[in-house]
């Protein structure tokens, strides 16, 4: 195989560590990674000089899969209706409308401009703070998004009040939220009131021309189609989710301490990432992952676990299905 001269040796490293694994029937979970201290000056690619590369690789463990007979799967049905499609309709409508600033009392379906806080339950202090959100009000039963989740009261608390009210809900994190270390757990979220808006909506022929659909036969069509889309997605979402939980409790597999190094860094990270795109202080996350410490390392691991068993589920699909294959050919 020939390199360019100026290769960084990037290309002549990967063919060596493919031509490796299909040497020694490789299949690992992890890696393959550079060996830490390697000579890094040996492995950059000059003419005239030997290449020299060292890498680590895990081995896939041996497991014994548990039971999947007494699985149950509770697989969400979401059929789409002509409602839905004329509540998505109503919305577009609602965005594309104008905004009547408002000094009665706000009612369901109004906006309100608000500073928010989320605190973790018992504390005095915010850990997230967003100083100019706009939220629609839902139905009593309805819930609402803030700080990227679904608020449950927020309807309910804020109807029939008027602006410079604050209103105070909790909510359970859900388990799939941006910031790994508040899943699950209960929070506090305050709403200051700064400016209230009736909304008058856009009619229906407005908004086919801001598309620019055809008609509203077309636009509704599309409508279904992304609606149908979602709850594809949203679907095979639960399902997956079901199946690892059940694997994740049920199976022990062993992890490399580099890898759950990486994930706990990687949690960090995002933790990170989300309070700054919050406005909190390099203080207040440096101090957030300080506490949350013991927490990261755990869903590290719980993530790193889950990582091995997709690789090795994906495994026991090919060798399953190459098995087949070689049963159903006609040379067999």
């Amino acid at each position: 195989m020939l390199f360019r001269s100026e290769a960084s040796g990037l290309e002549l490293k990967n063919f060596c560590i493919d031509q490796s694994f299909k040497r020694f029937d490789l299949n690992p979970i992890w890696g393959p990674i550079e060996t830490p201290n390697s000579d890094t000056l040996a492995s950059t690619f000059r003419l005239g000089q030997d290449f020299k590369i060292s890498i680590d690789v895990d081995s896939r463990p041996d497991i014994e899969w548990p039971e999947f007979s007494t699985l149950e799967i509770v697989r969400p049905i979401r059929d789409i209706t002509d409602d839905m499609i004329d509540n998505e309709m109503d919305e577009q409508c609602r965005d594309a409308g104008k905004r009547i600033p408002l000094k009665d009392e706000i009612q369901q379906g109004d906006e309100i401009r608000c500073r928010v806080t989320l605190s973790e339950q018992g504390s005095d202090s915010p850990l997230y703070t967003q100083e100019d959100a706009t939220v629609r009000i839902p139905e009593k039963s309805g819930s609402t998004n803030i700080f990227g989740m679904p608020v449950d009261g927020i309807g309910e608390n804020i109807v029939g009040s008027t602006v410079g009210q604050i209103i105070k809900v909790k909510t359970t994190v859900p388990d799939e939220y941006d910031d790994p270390t508040l899943r699950g757990t209960t929070v506090d979220v305050e709403l200051e009131m700064l400016e209230a808006f009736r909304v008058e909506l856009a009619t229906i022929e407005e908004v086919i021309e801001q598309y620019g659909s055809p008609s509203e036969t077309i636009l509704r069509q599309q409508i279904r189609l992304a609606l149908e889309g979602k709850a594809t997605r949203d679907q095979n979402a639960a399902i997956n989710f079901q199946i690892y939980k059940h694997l994740v409790n049920h199976l022990e597999v062993p992890l490399p301490k580099w890898i759950t190094r990486t994930y706990h860094d990687s949690i960090a990270e995002a933790t990170k990432v989300a309070m700054e795109q919050r406005g909190c202080s390099e203080n207040a996350i440096k101090q957030r992952l300080a506490e949350k410490e013991s927490n990261i390392k755990i869903i590290g691991e719980e993530m790193a676990k889950k990582r091995a068993i997709a690789n090795m589920l994906r495994s026991e699909e090919r060798r399953v299905g190459k098995e087949c294959r070689s049963r159903w050919s006609p040379y067999h």
